[in-house]
């Protein structure tokens, strides 16, 4: 976890703050890709990494999440039925839904593919969901739902709403301390692939004790992926939910490196 401000690579994603982002594309990576291991075989990414400064509001707070005491531990979960060890090991960060609230600059209209207007939002929040992929609108002069910046429409500047942050499948994404909560990953693994943090490296010890707990008794679920990452980075990227500040240093921005995982895939 950062504690200072800093530049990061970021993948398009429906991302905010603090965190390396996902992406919204439809491309799909079949089971088939998997060796025995659970290792991707090949991967293309389809866009360009992008550079982006985020600075630390400090008047922010974040409530610490109530951990179940009844949960097994990692190594209980890795011998699971069905979980396999990964040989490679992964950098953990995390990522959030970009949270107009917090950001400044005049409001302008925004308009879907086909014209229609969806309202009025804060520049820097537009600047910022062109990066991440998406970011929920404060309600003033907007309806608050989820605003997506459209990719797929070459004008650079169509969007979308729907009703929540939504993954690589169309999915609507999960918060860590949801039923169920949602991970990008790259390589790709198929969509539902449960996913378990087993060793968390040696830059846990920077995070609070709630969250390494989390992390190490939760089962996660690869519902989104990234753009701009070759197969040879094993990145995992944490959703944790409406963004709460700008900043790297709080406990919602995790950066970890060689984090040991297991993994289930779909239907397994």
């Amino acid at each position: 976890m950062l504690k200072y401000t800093i530049a990061f690579l970021l993948g398009l994603s429906v991302a905010a703050a603090g965190c390396i982002g996902s992406d919204n594309s439809q491309e799909k990576i079949s089971e088939e890709h998997l060796t025995p291991a659970g290792n991707i075989l090949e991967y293309t990414p389809t866009a360009t990494p992008t550079e982006k400064l985020v600075e630390y509001n400090p008047a922010e707070t974040i409530t610490p999440a109530k951990i179940e005491d009844s949960l097994k531990t990692a190594e209980e979960l890795a011998t699971e039925p069905g979980f396999i060890i990964q040989k490679n090991k992964y950098t953990i960060t995390s990522y959030c839904n970009d949270n107009e609230a917090l950001y400044g600059g005049e409001k302008q209209e925004v308009f879907d593919s086909r014209g229609k207007s969806l309202g009025f939002y804060k520049s820097k929040f537009l600047d910022q969901i062109k990066i991440d992929g998406s970011g929920q609108g404060d309600g003033v002069q907007n309806d608050g739902r989820a605003l997506h910046y459209d990719y797929g429409v070459g004008d650079k500047e169509t969007y979308y709403l729907v009703d929540k942050s939504l993954g690589a499948w169309d999915n609507g994404l999960v918060d860590w301390k949801g039923d169920k909560p949602s991970l990008a990953v790259n390589p790709p693994l198929p969509h539902g692939t449960q996913i378990r943090f087993i060793d968390l490296g040696h830059e846990s010890d920077e995070n609070p004790e709630w969250v390494n707990e989390l992390l190490k008794t939760t089962t996660f679920y690869a519902d989104d992926k990234f753009y701009g990452f070759g197969p040879e980075e094993y990145k995992i990227d944490v959703y944790t939910g409406l963004q709460k500040n700008l900043g790297y240093d709080n406990p919602e921005s995790l950066w970890m490196h060689d984090v040991e995982i297991a993994i289930k895939p779909a239907g397994k």
